[in-house]
């Protein structure tokens, strides 16, 4: 079944992009959206973004091995991150009208220390986009039996695609549909793990020691922590 429905995802996704050029007429269209976005979309596309493929493939792993601490970068760092900026800088760079952040430099300073942010931008990057794309080779191996790094490949095609044609636009508009598609995904595979498990008290009762622990151990020589 998912070898058919994972090619009419990539045709959705693709004819998501060609609709959402029609409504590109100027580079703010295309960066921003025209600043058109609705807050549904723009939590959407939030939630798309940090939500990633980490979370849905890496984090179950992490947190059946370590417990409830590994959760807490994730339900508690990042969302107090995202607080903040949207509490003390948010409103004030939306009023001065921005394409990028690096742009936020150029007015303050100069083009110079615009031009070494974007850089810098740039590699803090890397490492995400990285696994997203490799999360992707990683589907098409395991359910198409294509190549990895053919997958990998095939994947940057698929995004690059869409963004170029649809902009900020499409990336809002496959964003919302991903969201749905993941939400969905969790909720169904929640329902048939406690199925076959016999529900959430029986899971605890066997989980492994230190499971519960919310704060990481301080590690000391010799591999002795308290």
């Amino acid at each position: 079944m998912l070898v058919v429905f994972i090619p009419i995802y990539i045709v959705i996704t693709l004819a998501v992009g060609f609709y959402a050029s029609r409504r590109i007429k100027t580079s703010s269209d295309f960066t921003l959206a025209g600043k058109s976005l609705s807050t549904l979309l723009v939590g959407v596309t939030i939630f798309a973004t940090w939500f990633s493929s980490m979370n849905v493939t890496a984090s179950p792993g992490l947190f059946a091995e370590e417990g409830f601490v590994v959760l807490i970068p994730y339900i508690v760092a990042g969302p107090l991150c995202l607080l903040f900026i949207g509490h003390f800088f948010a409103k004030k760079l939306y009023e001065m009208d921005l394409v990028t952040i690096s742009d936020f430099f150029s007015i303050r300073y100069n083009k110079r220390v615009e031009l070494v942010i974007s850089i810098l931008l740039v590699f803090t990057y890397f490492h995400w986009i990285a696994a997203q794309f490799v999360a992707l080779g990683v589907l098409f191996n395991e359910v198409m039996g294509i190549q990895l790094s053919h997958g990998v490949l095939l994947g940057v095609a698929i995004v690059v695609i869409y963004t170029y044609i649809g902009g900020m636009w499409a990336v809002s508009w496959t964003d919302m549909l991903q969201s749905f598609l993941i939400v969905l995904g969790l909720i169904i595979l929640t329902v048939s793990i406690l199925m076959e498990t016999g529900g959430v008290a029986l899971i605890l009762a066997n989980k492994p020691e230190g499971f519960s622990t919310y704060s990481p151990a301080v590690v000391f020589r010799n591999g002795r922590s308290l």
